[in-house]
This record gives structure tokens, C-alpha cells and sequence, in this order.
């Protein structure tokens, strides 16, 4: 098994190095990603690989673009890191989905980290619905030495697709102190910040460190997003063996098993949300089964696992071209 890829998974994954070629992209903007792009093609050109695995950056839709108009003796490519949103407006919607046909084109199949997104995105860009394929994220403890305890407060972190306006409506009041890890402070503008809160950035490091000391940690997810959201979030929550609350329900049942290892409750509801709080903070011997019970799930999704799921998947699947859509 012969793999090009972008991808640094071999950094942490044995398995993922010993069957991928990877080429390291290069940082900066437009040009550069054409220039990435552009020697991923020419390496993938010379016949040495059994398959092509990308991430979903710029220069990824580029190549891919690319194979669609010169063919020539490009393998099969695999896509994962599938984060996509609903485009805003008719005519981005309508010039999203022709990009998405068109790329997809090109693409063999997709791996999506929640089984929701199979449905979602086929529907919403008119790919087949065949050529998506779950397999479970991984946490990113690697690396992390500090050991988890109880440090008496709430935690809450994230930057994208969080709905923090539900969290805050949730805590107010609640007699024990909230951290929130976001450095996007502009989306706290407008809203009322409970005096139990206190939020501020934090490097990577600094936020799995103040996680590692929370009570009940909470992944507050948008509703209505195309995608599904937080895994690197709630895994490494559970890895931890923290109680952990997640308001997308649809795509996290894929990880969370609803009240035994952790709690599932609907988006933009602060009600529920807050009843699960108060619910743990009332039962800590409940709490601290549930953190048992999400340690072991959480320290089962490694990065080596993750990475030998998609080389059994490739391993498994008989590549075939890309059927034309459209």
C-alpha cells in the first residue's frame, strides 16, 4: 500500500507512516497553494502510488480541480477533514454547489467524522451518498503530561460554531465559577456576561490544561449547522475523564452514549442545558462514574487507531474512478 498525502498524521500515527508519502504543504496564501497544489500533481503523476489521501485546504481543492481538468495517471483520492458549511446567499449556494459537483469530480470517497454529515452533505451539494464514510475522530492527548483533577469550576472552550449565548444563559446564577478558552472575544459582543464567568485566550497547551482541572466540561454547538462540530473538543474531554455536556446531539451520539458516558441535550436550549449542570454538580459520585466510563471511550479514539481505520478502509475498498456527477 502506496499512499501520497498532505496530511501529518504520521507524526503520531506508526501505522499512517509506514504506508504514506507525505509532502509537507508550504504556508502562505493564494499562489502558495497553487504552488502546493501543483507539486502534489506532479508527484501523484509518476504512477508510484496506490491512492492519494487530502486534507481540505485551499490547495487541496485546487489539486483536485486540477486532476479534473488533466486526468493523466492521477490514482484515487480519498478526502477527510470534511468541515463544511451551509454557503450564504443564492448565488454563493448555486456557486457552491457547482464547485462541490465539479471538485467532486474528482474525489473517491469522503470520510466524515459523524454519520449525520453522510446525509447532510450528499443532500446539500448533490454528491452521492456513497461516497461518504464515517470513521470516528481521535483525541489529541499526545503529548499531554499534566494530570487531570478538580479544580472546582466549569469549562467551556472553542472558537468556531460555538453558541455561547446558551452557555451564559445556562450558568448565570449557578454558585460555581465558569471558564471559557476563546480568543474570538468579538462574539461575546452584546451579551451579558454572568459575574461567575471569565473568559480569556489561551494557548493550546494553557486550554488542555485549564480543561484538565474543570468539573463538567460543555461543548455549546450551534444548531443548524451543515456540519458536525467540537469532536477534537469533547473526545479529549473524555480522555480526561471529564462529565462532558454536548448540545449537537445528531452528531455526537456517534461518540457519547446519552447519560452513561456523558450528556447529549439540544442545541439553543439553556433549560436543559442547565438541568444537566445543576444534575451533576448535585451527584458528584454520578459525575465521577460518568468521567470514569467517558475515559475509557475517550482513550480508545487514539490517533493510531483513527489512522489505521482509514488504511483498512483504503486496505478494503476496491478504488475505482470517480463516477461523473452532473
Amino acid at each position: 500500500m502506496r499512499i501520497l498525502t498532505n496530511h501529518p498524521g504520521q507524526k503520531e500515527s506508526p501505522t499512517w507512516a509506514s504506508v504514506t508519502t507525505h509532502l509537507q504543504p508550504k504556508e502562505g496564501g493564494s499562489l502558495t497553494a497553487l504552488g502546493n497544489a501543483i507539486r502534489l500533481y506532479l508527484k501523484a503523476i509518476r504512477g508510484q502510488y496506490d491512492c492519494i489521501v487530502l486534507g481540505a485546504g485551499t490547495s487541496d481543492g485546487i489539486f483536485a480541480l486540477l486532476k479534473v481538468i488533466l486526468p493523466l495517471n492521477i490514482p484515487p483520492l480519498i478526502q477527510i477533514d470534511c468541515l463544511w458549511h451551509t454557503p450564504k446567499g443564492r448565488i454563493g449556494c448555486a456557486l457552491r454547489i457547482t464547485y462541490m459537483k465539479i471538485y467532486g469530480r474528482a474525489i473517491d470517497s469522503y470520510i466524515v467524522w459523524a454519520r449525520r454529515e453522510i446525509d447532510a452533505y450528499s443532500r446539500e451539494f448533490g454528491l452521492p451518498r456513497e461516497k461518504f464514510h464515517f470513521i470516528p475522530y481521535h483525541n489529541t492527548m499526545h503529548g499531554f503530561d499534566d494530570v487531570p483533577h478538580d479544580g472546582g469550576y466549569i469549562f467551556s472552550g472553542g472558537n468556531y460554531d460555538r453558541d455561547y449565548r446558551t452557555l451564559l444563559e445556562a450558568v448565570d446564577g449557578i454558585e460555581v465559577p465558569v471558564r471559557i478558552g476563546c480568543t474570538r472575544l468579538e462574539q461575546f459582543n452584546g451579551l451579558q456576561i454572568p459575574p461567575n464567568v471569565d473568559i480569556r485566550g489561551y494557548s493550546h497547551t494553557e486550554y488542555l490544561k485549564v480543561m484538565g482541572g474543570c468539573k463538567i466540561n460543555i461543548v455549546p454547538m450551534k444548531g443548524g449547522l451543515l456540519h458536525s462540530g467540537g469532536q477534537q473538543t469533547f473526545i479529549n474531554s473524555m480522555t480526561m475523564g471529564k462529565p462532558t455536556i454536548v448540545t449537537d446531539p445528531d452528531g455526537g451520539r456517534d461518540y457519547i452514549e446519552n447519560g452513561v458516558d456523558g450528556y447529549l441535550v439540544p442545541p439553543a436550549d439553556p433549560r436543559a442545558m442547565r438541568e444537566k449542570i445543576i444534575f451533576l454538580l448535585k451527584h458528584p459520585e454520578i459525575a465521577r462514574e460518568i468521567g470514569l466510563k467517558a475515559k475509557e471511550k475517550g482513550a480508545s479514539l487514539t490517533t493510531e487507531k483513527h489512522f489505521q481505520s482509514i488504511v483498512r478502509f483504503i486496505e478494503n475498498r476496491k478504488l475505482t474512478s470517480p463516477e461523473k456527477d452532473g
